[in-house]
């Protein structure tokens, strides 16, 4: 059973554990808390997931650059991670895993040629084969890690 305060945050029963939000001051289960460090005195976060998760999208959309340094940062520190997520993209997408394997393959032999720049804009950095279609694995487009993020999104 819950009871509403003055302040409006609800109060549980003597028997649920939990605690108020210092975010959006609502109670909260205990397992709404991401773990803190242990000079908390529960070792959980003052915010729940739900405001940390709101906190940090808004983060990211005031500074995308920040953002994207924090990621690469991470995991260049953390390679398990991002393998981790590879790997997971192939389970999910067994086309597009081999459509890659494919583009590889056809690099080292020489039925493909990587451009020395974007089909998109004037960069010379980091380029990715694109497929606009898995099925179609040699017709890829050369682009930026910048341009080839916006197609993933489709905002080009």
């Amino acid at each position: 059973m819950m009871t509403k305060t003055t302040s409006m945050s609800l109060v549980p029963s003597p028997d649920t554990p939990g605690k108020v939000c210092i975010q959006c001051d609502t109670w909260k289960p205990l397992t709404e808390y991401y773990a803190a460090n242990r000079n908390q005195h529960d070792r959980l976060e003052g915010t729940c997931k739900a405001c940390k998760a709101k906190l940090a999208a808004d983060r990211r959309r005031r500074d995308p650059l920040a953002h994207q340094v924090r990621s690469k940062t991470y995991l260049k520190a953390h390679p398990a991670v991002k393998q981790a997520a590879q790997r997971r993209f192939h389970t999910l997408n067994p086309l597009a895993k081999a459509a890659h394997a494919i583009v590889r393959i056809a690099l080292q032999v020489g039925i493909l040629i990587k451009p020395e720049t974007c089909q998109r804009c004037p960069s010379q950095f980091h380029l990715h084969a694109h497929h606009a279609d898995y099925r179609k694995p040699l017709e890829v487009e050369w682009v930026c890690a910048l341009c080839h993020g916006k197609l993933r999104r489709k905002i080009a």
